[in-house]
């Protein structure tokens, strides 16, 4: 329902919002949800965290910009690769292993 009805229905209203807004109280200005506040979306959430904690090919600010969070000074650099010759997770076996 959330992902489906509410979300479409609330980015649409905003977006109407903002337009009518803006211009009447500064380019400044701008309606947003706090979609955090939401409880039925926060299994969603966080596999969402889950999912970008594991993730070794994002820099730490792409990470933050897929969860809405601002850039860190430093923080688009990629993350060293692992160590110790393991496979990383889905990879699979060579023939012969």
């Amino acid at each position: 329902l959330w992902e489906q009805t509410v979300l479409p229905l609330a980015a649409r209203l905003k977006a109407e919002f903002n337009n009518w807004l803006t211009p009447r109280f500064g380019e400044g200005l701008e309606l947003a949800h706090d979609l955090d506040a939401v409880p039925a979306l926060s299994l969603q959430r966080e596999r969402q965290w889950e999912k970008l904690a594991r993730t070794d090919f994002l820099t730490l600010n792409e990470k933050r910009q897929a969860v809405g969070y601002g850039a860190l000074e430093g923080g688009d650099a990629l993350p060293r690769p692992r160590r110790g010759g393991g496979k990383r997770q889905g990879e699979d076996a060579a023939v012969g292993d």
